[in-house]
């Protein structure tokens, strides 16, 4: 039987910011679980301070009020220790337990600025402790960080953790009045002293206001009232599904934590046991979303399956992970020998979850069945078939013809006919800008040992170049895939004055997807960048259009018919 809305949601009371503040502090608030770890940015932390600053509403806060504990088995409810660079305070153990439903990135941007957070050991972060302490400029009137300040805070930096210490803000101001009256000269003028006067009076009302401004600030608060640990993650989705998403990962970890389980510890080791290919021991190009996929295909699971409480449990099988990690080993050694050496380059994500079951049911496939499953990683970026959400039949249809091919049996054919999509405009972040990056790369390997392929894993976007400049007035030839060449960022300008003379290694060249006719309009006097790119667009997509026909070809001539639950 349902619990009445009316009877777990408290109407929203306005509490203040000290309030709220200090009660985190003393470890009466504190952040679940399953909350996301700390994404925004400087400038947007920033913004939220002068938004306090003018009174301008930052939304409502929500507030889980629950009886549930790690003691119940129920590790949702066990509190966060750390985020970003800082300790969280210790949490009481009163009940019931008060957990931030929705607005994390809100409250610890404040607690951060406004309170002297301990710092953590060993942090390896982007952001340091720095960028999270604030100050506001009496000069310029602004806030900054003490990242923002190379030389330190001079005494016109207000530091807003003075304003919730006893005689914090009365202190600075002293102090910035000693400071300003030192720079007067032995004997001033009394024109001198006239304005150093009113500048100290201006900055001791400065701040009085921002003092005031953070002190009275107050915000609207909802609580709600329940032990359902089902009812509180779905809420926290559902509040939170405007804002920056998170993670799946973190959202399963909080599930299936224990004291001597963490799921992201976990996928770290994972990664950590990719050592013969180092771009994959990262996070950021092998996301903890993409370990999971797979591990919940190994279930047997939809890729996007949400039964999260179903899920969780599973994934402590310490069998099931190492099966993550070993197709993780595999797939990046297949890769490799193809010219991708980092598996955050590749077309698209869902290749390589495919990838992973692939190489955990056929962990030695044949070279001839590699070279299957090759054409159809080209076959799925040149289509893009994955570039919407793919799930359920569809998905699984493209997983069967991956796995068929690697067991060396024919593929099902494709439910509908799919067609090459011409090159678009360069964005590293499409599945088919990646794919022609990835296939100069491979063109290179014939000539190079794989030297451009390494310039691609380390560069990414950044080793795909201008081989021209762009007529001021073509902004279209700017962004077109065909200006860009393959190669070192370093070594771009020499690539340029070889073209120009006629000096360019002619196997690399033509490696590159560069004919004679387009070397002639960039050779001409004056160049043709144009009509290079018109001719080379064409080059390339005659070039990847010839591809396709043959990828095509091998994979599904005489393929039995789809599925019929594929669609």
């Amino acid at each position: 039987m349902s619990t009445p809305a009316d009877s777990i949601f408290s109407d929203p009371s306005v509490q203040f910011l000290q309030k709220l503040l200090e009660d985190f502090r003393r470890g009466e608030i504190t952040l679940p679980r399953f909350q996301r770890p700390f994404v925004w940015d400087k400038a947007r932390r920033l913004a939220l301070f002068d938004s306090v600053r003018r009174g301008i509403p930052i939304g409502s806060l929500m507030i889980w009020e629950t009886r549930a504990s790690g003691r119940d088995r129920q590790p949702v409810a066990v509190p966060k220790t750390e985020l970003g660079p800082f300790d969280l305070p210790k949490v009481t153990e009163a009940v019931p337990r008060r957990f931030l439903l929705d607005g994390e990135q809100r409250l610890m941007t404040l607690y951060f600025a406004l309170h002297a957070a301990e710092q953590r050991t060993n942090f390896t972060g982007d952001e340091s402790p720095e960028a999270f302490e604030v100050f506001f400029d009496l000069e310029k009137e602004d806030f900054v960080t003490r990242d923002d300040l190379p030389e330190g805070p001079q005494p016109h930096h207000f530091p807003l953790r003075s304003i919730f210490v006893s005689r914090g803000v009365l202190r600075f101001q002293r102090e910035l009045e000693q400071a300003l009256e030192k720079g007067l000269n032995a004997e001033p003028s009394e024109e001198q002293r006239t304005a150093i006067d009113r500048k100290i009076t201006s900055f001791i009302e400065r701040t009085d206001t921002i003092a005031e401004a953070v002190r009275q600030y107050k915000i609207p608060v909802t609580v709600m009232a329940t032990d359902d640990l089902a009812l509180a993650t779905e809420t926290f989705k559902r509040v939170n599904s405007q804002g920056a998403s998170m993670s799946e990962a973190h959202m399963m970890n909080a599930i299936a934590w224990d004291t001597s389980f963490d799921l992201l510890d976990r996928f770290a080791v994972l990664r950590e046991g990719i050592e013969e290919h180092p771009f994959w021991q990262s996070r950021e190009n092998l996301g903890d979303d993409v370990l999971l996929r797979i591990g919940k295909r190994l279930l047997g699971h939809d890729v996007y399956d949400e039964k999260v409480s179903e899920i969780a449990p599973k994934l402590r099988d310490s069998s099931l992970l190492q099966r993550v990690g070993d197709s993780m080993v595999r797939a990046a050694k297949f890769l490799a020998t193809r010219g991708l050496g980092n598996p955050g380059h590749i077309p698209n994500v869902m290749q390589l979850v495919v990838l992973g079951v692939v190489f955990d049911a056929v962990p030695t496939p044949s070279d001839e069945a590699q070279n299957a499953v090759d054409d159809w990683l080209w076959f799925t970026s040149y289509t893009e078939v994955f570039s919407r959400v793919v799930r359920g039949s569809v998905y699984k249809h493209l997983e069967r013809q991956a796995l068929a091919l690697a067991q060396g049996q024919k593929p099902k054919a494709p439910p509908r006919k799919l067609r090459r999509k011409p090159l678009p405009r360069f964005d590293f972040r499409g599945a088919r800008s990646r794919a022609l990056s990835w296939l100069l790369a491979r063109r290179m390997m014939t000539c190079d040992q794989g030297e451009a392929a390494g310039w691609l894993a380390i560069g990414g976007s950044g080793a795909m170049l201008r081989v021209a400049s762009p007529p001021p007035s073509r902004t279209d030839i700017g962004s077109s895939s065909a200006i860009r060449v393959l190669w070192d960022p370093e070594q771009i300008n020499d690539l340029r004055a070889k073209i120009r003379d006629g000096s360019a290694d002619t196997g690399l060249l033509e490696a590159q997807v560069f004919t004679p006719p387009a070397l002639a309009a960039l050779r001409a006097r004056p160049r043709d960048v144009p009509l290079f790119v018109e001719i080379r667009e064409r080059d390339l997509n005659e070039l990847e259009e010839t591809r396709f026909k043959e990828i095509s070809d091998r994979l599904f001539r005489d393929a039995p018919p789809p599925d019929e639950d594929d669609d």
